[in-house]
């Protein structure tokens, strides 16, 4: 036996081998394959709870700091009314009324006014929904 015939021999037994090893190993990939997978998928399900977890907590906090805000808010009210005797005056009416109309606009729902000739030339306020021109 020369060293070609050998040389096909052994060509012929890789080959084959390949063939084996490919036969063998394919479903232990396509096993490994499927674990990675669902590895991933539980990375991402994970990764999107841990979202909509910060998500929830932020308006919560926002809430709570809302909330806090509006008590705040009712305090100062109050303490004003004492101060003043417990008389709203033309005044601090006048000053509600433009504090509200600055906070309607800041949340992008400005009312639209309209002013009626009286003595103290208080506008009133049409604060039903405006139909979109969109």
């Amino acid at each position: 036996m020369d060293f070609d015939d050998f040389f096909k021999i052994f060509i012929v037994f890789i080959i084959i081998g390949a063939i084996i090893g490919l036969m063998v190993g394919c479903p232990s990939y396509n096993v490994y394959y499927s674990k990675k997978q669902g590895e991933a998928e539980l990375a991402k399900a994970e990764q999107s709870k841990q979202i909509i977890l910060a998500e929830a907590t932020a308006r919560l906090e926002a809430a709570r700091l809302e909330a806090e805000a509006e008590v705040i808010r009712a305090r100062g009210m109050a303490e004003a009314i004492e101060i003043e005797g417990g008389l709203l005056t033309p005044e601090y009416n006048q000053y509600l009324m433009i504090r509200t109309l600055n906070e309607m606009s800041e949340r992008g729902h400005p009312p639209e006014l309209i002013y009626l000739p009286t003595n103290n030339i208080f506008p009133t306020i049409d604060i039903k929904k405006q139909k979109s021109t969109e």
